[in-house]
């Protein structure tokens, strides 16, 4: 069974947490994410998790879900379209908009799922992530195992703690990080 280390940043873990959770697909990282977000509703998180849309067997898009209410859908292109692109389509103000939100209202505690699929939709996700690795907030995003390089960049810093999700670990994971968020905004 897989340990779920990672790198820490002590004096940061005493001001603030930052946690980023990778994992291949299908290990759980959205299941991860909407089970750690209700073991922590008492502190209000802010975010959102993905949910994958899809037509018989093939993936057509994802539903972003918020925590505090709200969808906005994130769609593949039509197929034509879609050979020429990977790129999926979204009402990028309406995204952004949400992103402003959540950015004026200076959340103690962001849960994001998943950096990765969403920041050639929006590179304002990127710019926020990179502020929310603060001291004044709880960052934990979930991250796929071959992330580009934008996100890659995000893993390279040293103040987060990082974690290898697999289904046999999750609930530690779950149990380990809450523990920690639990101590941080009670002290």
């Amino acid at each position: 069974m897989e340990e779920i280390t990672g790198k820490r940043a002590s004096p940061l873990m005493e001001a603030g947490g930052n946690f980023i959770i990778r994992g291949s697909s299908h290990t759980g990282k959205t299941t991860f994410a909407k089970k750690l977000a209700q073991e922590l509703s008492r502190f209000s998180p802010k975010g959102f998790y993905t949910e994958e849309l899809t037509a018989g067997p093939h993936r057509t898009g994802y539903r972003l879900v918020f925590f505090d209410g709200g969808e906005i859908e994130i769609k593949k292109p039509p197929v034509s379209q879609a050979q020429r692109s990977w790129r999926y389509e979204t009402d990028t103000a309406e995204l952004d908009r949400r992103l402003s939100a959540l950015e004026k209202a200076a959340p103690r505690l962001v849960i994001i799922d998943e950096l990765g699929k969403l920041e050639t939709t929006s590179p304002k996700l990127l710019a926020l992530a990179a502020k929310w690795l603060s001291p004044k907030t709880i960052f934990i995003a979930t991250a796929p195992t071959e992330a580009t390089a934008p996100v890659e960049r995000l893993l390279d810093r040293d103040d987060i703690e990082l974690y290898t999700l697999n289904r046999l670990n999750m609930e530690r994971a779950i149990d380990s990080i809450s523990k920690e968020v639990h101590h941080i905004l009670k002290g």
